[in-house]
């Protein structure tokens, strides 16, 4: 808890001294569904062709940041440690010149944690 808290602590003066901050997140949209599990009005039934296999699924990868020229976003097949290194040069591309050592907030997913994520953010100064 006292470690949470500190983390929150730490975080709200990064923000409020306006020091460079890059806040990365993703998701993972599955292009399949049922008719069981389909929205609809009441009484008003869907009429499509469902596959029974899955579909391919899509992962979303967005980055903002105070330091990034433009917000970045991209699409992958899946959320694995060779697509986020692609987005994090992308991301790293659109760092204002200048800027050293942005902060960078992620989540706990295992691709962010990847050596091959963590050479590129060394060599980068991230």
């Amino acid at each position: 808890v006292e470690t949470r808290r500190q983390f929150a602590i730490r975080l709200a003066q990064i923000i409020t001294s306006n020091e460079p901050l890059i806040y990365l997140d993703e998701t993972t949209f599955n292009l399949w569904m049922r008719q069981s599990k389909t929205w609809a009005y009441k009484n008003h039934s869907v009429n499509f062709p469902v596959p029974s296999d899955r579909l391919q699924g899509v992962t979303l990868f967005g980055a903002i940041g105070n330091c990034l020229t433009t917000s970045a976003m991209m699409t992958a097949r899946s959320t694995n440690k060779e697509d986020f290194n692609l987005f994090l040069d992308q991301v790293i591309g659109r760092i204002r010149p200048g800027v050293q050592k942005p902060y960078l907030i992620l989540d706990n997913h295992r691709s962010h944690y990847a050596i091959i994520v963590r050479e590129g953010s060394i060599e980068s100064s991230m």
